[in-house]
């Protein structure tokens, strides 16, 4: 679990429930324990997902590239995202 703060990514994309691209999330400052992570993991380019369903959140998926600025494509995306629908309607 992790504590949403106002005004970083996270709440972001739990309260707007929408994707989120970052092309490099060791240099985004709104994403506090998340760059430290980045940086150890190596991680520059990032997409979040909201895993949500009747606009409930039940988390956030993070998608993660070493590459600077390379996300899913459109058609992935999609996939992804009907994925991570399809997950939180069985939570659900």
């Amino acid at each position: 679990r992790y504590t949403l703060t106002p005004g970083d990514i996270l709440e972001q994309v739990v309260i707007q429930q929408i994707p989120l691209t970052l092309p490099n999330l060791q240099e985004e400052q709104r994403a506090n324990e998340w760059r430290k992570f980045a940086e150890k993991a190596n991680i520059q380019g990032a997409m979040m997902f909201p895993i949500s369903f009747k606009d409930r959140c039940y988390g956030v998926a993070i998608v993660g590239s070493k590459l600077w600025g390379n996300f899913p494509r459109p058609d992935e995306q999609s996939l992804i995202s009907i994925a991570l629908g399809e997950f939180a309607a069985t939570l659900e």
